[in-house]
């Protein structure tokens, strides 16, 4: 009689292992080019929407869908272009609801595209854990009481899944990777040197605030320039030094070096308030000197240029016999006019959807009316002088397009 009653035990055991189920999603079934648009009204604000559905290798089909919720993100048309994988921006809310003939999902596996140890979602109402490991490029959730619908919000920066295993049981409970080693680094020099991307960074001394604008911080000190990104918890200006010891890891973000805090938030406390200093100027630079690879994140002007082709965000600077790239990243004002300005951005080094290589371009943060052109001295007493478009001093103007300075004037006149 004990016998039978073990054998049945075991019966039942294997029956219910038995009934465990994948859904299983590869690149295929995450088309979200088939995915339809569409806007709702939160507060007082209109925000966009994606809905679509999502079906598994066996047919079975899933509702999903994308919100903007608090995400700053404004166009999600990247996000409507991908078919090999998904973009999950930042504060933008995931749903996936499942049809009647799934009892429950209680576990999700998203295959990431890249190794990332510090992406990172957050399950409605904090139902269940999330365990990512940057090393085998998975994110897991784990749930005892399943969810339906599944919700949850994205906190790191931008999760990219090119696969997802959707379960109505919970498999084994994935292994949290290893904290980082703890680097400490002299300079910026030391840390672009290093470029390891599984420590975690610690600089020795100060470095110099140029621009912040919401999670881009850009720095420099004597041997470099560096891109902070993440929440600090800190409102810097320029001059401001951020004093040693604050913590971040180095990422290669499609050519673009950041310093990124890990998106658990863990670094946030070693980024103290700033101690104020001298201004910051920003380097002067002709177009044609302008090297991304070396210069990227540098805090630069480039004096006596125009603007053209303005389209939304992108536009092209020109002068000085070249041209460079521009994107309106910090969304200020593209003064269209015929007087030459001065641009002061940031040289961002970036490779492109599709793009062979990468390539630099400017991210502004002032355009003004141009001051000086470079090289020559401004004096308000001086006379009408003529320069041709690379800068060239002109003693007799005539035949075309000239830049005339008087003083602290400076226009573009036709002789």
């Amino acid at each position: 009689m004990k016998k039978f009653l073990l054998a049945a035990g075991c019966v039942v055991a294997i029956a219910s292992a038995a009934s465990a189920k994948d859904y299983v999603f590869n690149a295929a079934e995450l088309d979200m080019s088939k995915f339809t648009q569409s806007s709702y009204t939160d507060g007082d604000k209109t925000k966009w929407q994606l809905a679509g559905l999502w079906t598994a290798e066996d047919g079975t089909t899933f509702n999903v869908v994308m919100k903007q919720a608090a995400s700053t993100t404004d166009d999600c048309s990247p996000i409507l272009g991908e078919t090999k994988h998904v973009r999950w921006y930042k504060n933008v809310e995931l749903t996936i609801t499942a049809p009647a003939t799934v009892s429950t999902m209680k576990q999700m596996v998203f295959t990431t595209t890249a190794k990332d140890k510090t992406m990172a979602f957050t399950p409605m109402d904090n139902k269940g854990t999330v365990t990512a490991d940057g090393d085998a490029k998975t994110i897991t959730w784990q749930y005892a009481d399943g969810m339906n619908p599944f919700v949850a919000t994205a906190t790191g920066g931008q999760i990219r899944f090119s696969k997802l295993v959707i379960s109505d049981e919970i498999g084994d409970t994935p292994t949290p990777p290893e904290p980082a080693k703890t680097v400490k680094v002299a300079n910026i020099a030391a840390w672009l040197a290093a470029a390891d991307t599984e420590a975690l960074y610690e600089f020795e001394n100060p470095v110099q605030v140029c621009y912040q604008n919401g999670t881009n911080l850009y720095v420099q000190d004597a041997t470099g320039s560096m891109l902070i990104y993440g929440t600090t918890g800190q409102t810097y200006t320029n001059g401001q030094s951020i004093p040693a010891g604050f913590t971040g890891n180095y990422v290669n973000y499609y050519s673009t070096i950041e310093f990124s805090l890990p998106k658990d938030g863990s670094a946030k406390e070693t980024f103290k308030a700033g101690v104020d200093g001298a201004t910051v100027e920003p380097a002067e630079v002709a177009i044609a000197d302008i090297d991304g690879a070396t210069m990227g994140n540098k805090y630069i002007v480039i004096r006596g240029c125009d603007i053209k082709d303005i389209v939304e965000k992108d536009f092209v600077i020109t002068g000085q016999g070249g041209e460079i790239a521009g994107y309106n990243k910090f969304g200020i004002d593209l003064p269209e006019t015929d007087e030459l300005k001065d641009v002061i951005g940031v040289v961002n080094y970036y490779q492109k959807k599709g793009a062979d290589a990468p390539a630099a371009s400017i991210y502004p943060i002032e355009i003004k009316a141009a001051t000086a052109i470079a090289g020559v001295e401004a004096d308000e007493n001086a006379p009408v002088e003529y320069f041709n478009l690379q800068g060239v001093r002109v003693s007799n103007p005539e035949g075309g397009l000239f830049i005339m300075r008087q003083g602290s004037k400076v226009a573009k006149v036709i002789r």
